[in-house]
């Protein structure tokens, strides 16, 4: 006889009972139990609720949510059930507002064997209508936010479901069948999220509004704990300010609404509308039109009258071929502040200038950008006719750089070539420039953009941006956009039906050199097409380089397409579409293909794929084939991987039954090598053939020698070791190569390196400083640097490599005693860096499969040479003692000295000197060859013509004494 007891557990919440129940049967091999019940008419505070519930989970406590998300709100049926196998408690509760039900939900699950748990809470609120809000709302009727919410997640969540519960039992409480409501599965991440549906005519679109400003989980976030009391003082969590928009693009009359948006700050849920009224010739665009609500009023049921906002306005006259249009915009930083911004363009025939600007304070500082475009034909060769130029700058403020995906919206670039349909107009951008140009103290930047055209197949623009900061402190960006079509089209006409290629790109260039970063990526974007505009294109490029400075130094990667399926692409390489298309040929007809190519440091890939299909009522058919390679370096070694199939299926239906015929013919090999082996396994539907061939053993890479080695991967041997200025060099203006450095010896500083990994440095007499903040050098002749490397692809491990050893010495000249070892005036420094495993990992005892699916990497912390700089900077040089009085004027009298007496009366009598001047010298031309000879000068040698009064440094004075 089975024997049936039912088991009690009684739940205390906020200080009431709910009386749980699990059954018990006898013969059962039970080992957990789930104990469920439910109550209703009862009226708990919401906020007893979940502070009840955080600290019996041992989460936290009330005091770690935001203020804005607690509700004033009273639950009235509670359903509680608790899997005591999975450790898993489910918490519901409901009440009803204004005929809109709220649902509250808390979930926790323990993770066994370990102190980990996930866990989840939140709240769902009914229907907002869009009707209320000003002006606007007779022309948004059927449209809302609907399931309004928060959850917050201790861990990112693709889907947050609680399992489906049981019918309402007979006290009537309408417990609904699956509590998870669709906003809790869909965009969850870890902290908290505000959640929603916006409902638009044609679409039930989900969202993710704000997450938390810092990846603050309730228990991680306790900062102090009072040991005595057991309580817990903690800083609460907050929701970042957000905003988020949604095209609309509807008429009604003068008025048409471009599009509408949620925003979120300070506790205030903001429903916006984006919109243009025209008024004959002039054009008036409202900017952030709507209502503010406060959210825990929202998510409590109730709708109260909003605040009526208004962001900005934008007004444009249009009478071509003249067109004006400016904007104002005025919004608030996260820390409250104001912030002002700016648009204006300035059409006409033959140019257009478009300008953005902002302004705002930080911390009392102000922070300021402008950015200006003129777009006009330059002239240039016909590869790069420059047809606009651009530039801009901001002062305290940060340009946030946008993924490549996004680069096309980027505002300074949309400005230039925005995607189709996308508007241009300044003033339309203007209220996204908050989400991408942000005030930052002790953050700058300038940007330079050309837009041009190459043969007028390419239009393109590409724009640089040089940041300098607090972090990084230097950055240089490139994004860019291109856009090819063929044939050419005439500028001002319809676009023609021929057109058979249209091929939209955006790229982005980023460096690092803080970081040791140097990136390199680009996407087709949407809207490309070849032969038709049913044949979509897509895929994406990228090379990434890591070098000193980054966790990854000497790695780097290079894709067209992505990877290997099988590929364990590492987490710091970045992701890449398939270079693919996809062609619609007609409604029964489809032909798809996709290609890729990666690099690595250990290994190259590629493949690709073709599929064409075919339906047309009961009959469908197809062709697969598809190719994929990993090839390894040397040691050489290969796997590749051959597809085919092909097959046809009719499928008719009856009234009981569906009758399927399907015929299926396909074909793998799989090859690998050296030596080449293979295996083909052969489908014919109703039995597969497997065939062998090749080698008869499995293949294995066979091990290089070392000169093999040194032709494949080493350079000439004059350039394995390296010594380089890294400081003090003094420019001489000499274009000679081998000529000697002069260097200044204060700042002196130089390197050695070597492309091959070192064990020890050999520096005789040398002071070797291993820590950098070491105080003083030991001085020793060795330094032997512990690390594992070997040389792989030679099959050598580090204890079978004799030695790998870069020896230092320094010499001055001796005179007579020749090159005397000068090493003990200076200081060494170790050197590491990361080298490639693919070379210099530490091999096996004997040649083995390789794992091709994993990127080798690179070791770290690997001696490379050192840093030399003097032992003891030199004293500065000083200048020698010169007595004051040595320069002293003396400026007393002396009597020794011809005295110059001031011109007087003369009582002079002429008895007939002047009258033998004035006829002997006073014309000098008489006489003139008589008086040069007199002292030996011949006529030609004087010449009179350079003479002037400026020869004459005074007047002269006539002097005479007095009787």
């Amino acid at each position: 006889m089975a024997l049936r007891v039912k088991l009690l557990l009684d739940f205390l919440i906020a200080g009431k009972r709910v009386a749980l129940s699990a059954d018990y049967r006898s013969g059962e091999a039970n080992s957990s139990y789930v104990f469920s019940g439910q109550t209703a008419g009862l009226n708990l505070p919401l906020r007893n609720i979940l502070d009840d519930l955080l600290k019996k989970t041992s989460v936290g406590s009330i005091s770690l949510v935001p203020e804005e998300l607690i509700p004033d709100l009273y639950l009235e049926d509670i359903y509680v059930s608790y899997d005591t196998g999975k450790g898993e408690l489910n918490f519901i509760a409901l009440t009803t507002v204004n005929q809109q039900e709220i649902q509250f939900v808390f979930n926790y699950k323990s993770a066994v064997g370990s102190n980990n748990s996930r866990y989840a809470f939140g709240i769902q609120s009914g229907y907002f209508s869009l009707s209320s809000l000003p002006m606007v709302g007779n022309q948004v009727a059927g449209m809302g936010l609907d399931k309004l919410g928060f959850l917050y997640a201790s861990e990112s969540m693709d889907a947050f479901a609680i399992p489906r519960l049981s019918a309402p039992s007979a006290n009537g409480i309408a417990i609904p069948r699956n509590i998870a409501p669709d906003p809790f599965t869909k965009c969850v991440k870890a902290g908290f999220n505000l959640l929603g549906h916006f409902c638009l005519p044609v679409l039930d679109r989900p969202l993710n509004l704000g997450e938390t400003t810092e990846d603050q989980s309730p228990e991680s976030s306790s900062s102090n704990t009072n040991e005595t009391s057991g309580s817990t003082t903690t800083t609460p969590a907050s929701l970042a300010p957000s905003e988020k928009w949604f095209e609309l693009n509807k008429k009604a009359g003068p008025l048409l609404i471009k599009a509408l948006g949620l925003s979120y700050q300070n506790g205030e849920l903001a429903l916006l509308v984006s919109g243009d009224v025209n008024l004959g010739g002039l054009t008036v665009s409202l900017i952030g039109l709507g209502a503010g609500f406060h959210l825990s009023s929202l998510l409590a049921g109730k709708v109260e009258m909003p605040s009526v906002r208004l962001a900005g306005l934008g007004m444009s006259v249009k009478k071509p071929p003249m067109e004006i249009s400016g904007g104002f915009l005025k919004e608030k930083t996260p820390d409250g502040k104001l912030s002002f911004s700016g648009a204006a363009m300035i059409k006409a025939q033959d140019f257009t200038l478009s300008a953005l600007g902002g302004y705002s304070t930080v911390n009392g500082d102000p922070s300021l950008f402008v950015f200006a475009l003129h777009e006009g034909a330059l002239g240039g060769p016909a590869f790069f006719a420059v047809e606009g130029l651009a530039a801009g700058f901001g002062y305290n403020r940060r340009v946030i750089i946008p993924e490549v995906e996004e680069v096309a919206n980027f505002p300074f670039v949309r400005m230039a070539m925005a995607p189709a349909g996308v508007s241009r107009n300044p003033v339309d951008i203007l209220p996204s420039l908050s989400q991408h140009i942000t005030p930052s103290l002790g953050d700058y930047w300038f940007a330079l953009g050309v837009k041009f055209n190459s043969f007028k197949l390419v239009d393109s623009f590409a724009l640089m941006i040089a940041s300098l900061g607090k972090k990084p402190d230097f950055r240089l960006d490139i994004l860019g956009v291109s856009k090819l079509t063929f044939p050419v089209q005439q500028k001002g006409k319809k676009k023609s039906s021929s057109i058979i290629a249209e091929v939209r790109m955006a790229y982005k260039g980023t460096f690092i050199p803080s970081e040791g970063f140097l990136g390199i990526e680009a996407r087709l974007s949407e809207g490309s097409y070849v032969l038709s505009k049913d044949c979509v294109l897509s895929g994406g490029f990228a090379f990434f380089s890591w070098f000193e400075g980054s966790a990854h130094e000497g790695d780097f990667v290079q894709s067209m397409g992505g990877y290997h399926p099988d590929f364990k692409k590492p987490a710091h390489y970045p992701d890449v579409p398939r270079l693919a298309f996809n062609w619609n040929v007609n409604k029964n007809v489809v032909i798809k293909g996709e290609m890729y190519f990666a690099m690595t440091p250990s290994m190259c890939m590629a493949g690709g794929r073709l599929e064409a299909s075919y339906k047309k009522g009961s009959i469908s058919a197809w062709f697969i084939v598809s190719a994929d390679f990993l090839i390894s370096w040397e040691p050489y070694f290969y796997d590749a991987r051959f597809h085919v199939n092909v097959g046809a299926r009719y499928k008719q239906s009856f009234a009981f039954f569906d009758l399927v015929i399907t015929v299926d013919v396909g074909a793998d090999v799989h090859i690998s090598g050296p030596e080449m082996k293979g295996t083909a396994a052969i489908d014919i539907g109703i039995c597969t053939i497997d065939v062998s061939f090749g080698a008869s053993s499995s293949p294995l890479r066979s091990f290089i020698n070392w000169e093999a080695f040194q032709t494949s991967f080493l350079p000439k041997e004059k350039d394995i070791c390296k010594v380089l200025i890294n400081n003090g060099l003094i420019p001489t203006g000499s274009s000679d190569q081998e000529a000697r450095w002069i260097i200044n010896p204060k700042d002196f500083v130089l390197s050695t390196g070597s492309v091959i990994p070192l064990q020890k440095g050999d520096i005789p007499n040398g002071k070797i400083k291993v820590d950098p903040n070491q105080s003083i050098a030991a001085q020793y002749d060795e330094y032997e640097h512990i690390s594992t490397f070997g040389i792989e692809p030679i099959g050598l491990t580090r204890d079978e490599i004799a030695s790998s050893c870069q020896t230092i010495t320094i010499y001055k000249e001796g005179g007579n005693e020749g090159l005397i070892n000068n090493n003990d005036q200076f200081l060494f420094q170790p050197i590491t860096q990361n080298f490639p495993k693919a070379l210099w990992q530490e091999a096996g005892p004997t040649p083995g499969n390789p794992d091709l699916t994993k990127s080798k990497g690179t070791i770290e912390n690997i001696l490379a040479g050192f840093r030399i700089s003097p032992a003891k900077p030199p004293s500065p040089g000083t200048t020698k003692v010169i007595d004051q009085d040595i320069m002293k004027v003396d400026m007393s009298a002396n009597d020794n000295h011809f005295k110059i007496l001031p011109p007087t009366e003369s009582n002079y009598r002429d008895n007939g000197e002047l009258t033998d001047i004035s006829t002997t010298i006073y014309h000098p031309a008489k006489d003139r060859a008589a008086l040069l000879a007199a002292f030996s000068f011949e006529e030609e040698e004087l010449d009179l013509f350079e003479i002037n009064e400026d020869c004459f440094l005074k007047t002269p004075l006539i002097i005479e004494d007095q009787p």
